[in-house]
């Protein structure tokens, strides 16, 4: 597998509420003179140290252009 060359997150939507948020982004890199772009869901959780981890991640290559 070929490295990624560049990478670019670009945060839709934030929520969250107490201990869990939830992030939707567009994500877009280049990989392999290929570009890959994807929906990405991660959920966020507050650890009882305090620091926010992700709990889950979900990548829907059905992103739009």
């Amino acid at each position: 597998m070929s490295p990624i060359s560049t990478l670019r997150i670009e945060p839709k939507s934030t929520d969250g509420s107490g201990d869990v948020a939830t992030v939707v982004a567009d994500v877009v890199w280049e990989q392999g003179g290929g570009t890959i772009r994807v929906r990405s869901l991660l959920v966020w959780r507050r650890a009882a140290d305090g620091r926010w981890r992700v709990a889950r991640e979900m990548l829907n290559t059905g992103a739009p252009e």
